[in-house]
């Protein structure tokens, strides 16, 4: 039996296209019940379902371009695990903050952002303290670290719950939550479509190609080589240290 983990880039091709369908639709139906229904519970678990297909769509797109993306520790848990794809997504969430401020790869030692131990705190100074766009990083992570809540939060909008006390999706989930939730996911789709644009739109110049190389070129070694030794276990280890003045 041969699933999206077992198909070769040329196969691929294209198969992202019905993924970022079904995440927009999903998407739709989030924002309609939440306008119409007020039902922000049922609408912010949807909209982190539809997060998950759009991490999948990005995943399925960079293998077509022959992006390492399956070669990552757990790769074969991408299609059928929400953590691992909430994971996915905290790693996609850093590379959008990445991609948002990047000028040029320059690495630097000092003014370290993140506290911790372990190759992703290492990964993370790398790309922004030395990227000069120390309050983007911070942002990223804060975004980062709601994200770790994501699969409870769509359980806790679903089901009912006992912790030490009753859950009720309409009482646990508020609109304020709803719209952290949309406005995280936004950035998702914001990713997808860059990277969309970035492999299928051609260049209105050659300026504009070179960029577009640089960008793939980038992409190429977050992937490659700052994620070659990655764990998901230590992506909960990391913590956002407060700016000095």
């Amino acid at each position: 039996m041969r699933k999206f983990i077992s198909l070769s880039p040329k196969e691929s091709l294209g198969l992202e296209i019905p993924l970022y369908q079904n995440a927009i639709d999903l998407k739709s139906n989030a924002i309609l019940i939440a306008e119409t229904n007020k039902s922000y519970s049922c609408a912010t678990s949807l909209l982190i379902l539809s997060c998950e297909e759009v991490v999948k769509a990005s995943l399925v797109l960079l293998h077509s371009q022959k992006y390492a993306v399956y070669k990552m520790p757990d790769a074969k848990k991408f299609f059928h695990d929400h953590k691992t794809r909430h994971h996915i997504a905290q790693l996609v969430e850093m590379g959008h903050g990445i991609l948002e401020s990047i000028t040029t790869w320059e690495f630097q030692k000092e003014n370290p952002l993140f506290s911790g131990k372990g190759t992703l705190k290492k990964i993370a100074n790398k790309m922004f303290s030395g990227l000069k766009v120390a309050v983007t990083g911070l942002k990223a992570l804060e975004r980062i670290q709601k994200l770790q809540n994501f699969n409870d939060l769509k359980n806790n909008g679903l089901y009912v719950g006992y912790v030490d006390e009753i859950s009720i999706p309409k009482v646990a989930i508020t609109e304020q939550t709803y719209s952290e939730t949309k406005e995280i996911i936004e950035r998702f789709f914001s990713f997808y479509e860059n990277l969309n644009e970035l492999f299928n739109s051609p260049a209105s110049s050659e300026k504009e190609l070179q960029e577009k190389e640089k960008t793939k070129e980038d992409l190429r070694f977050f992937i490659s080589k700052a994620l070659g030794e990655f764990s998901f276990k230590e992506l909960s280890k990391v913590k956002v240290k407060p700016l000095s003045n």
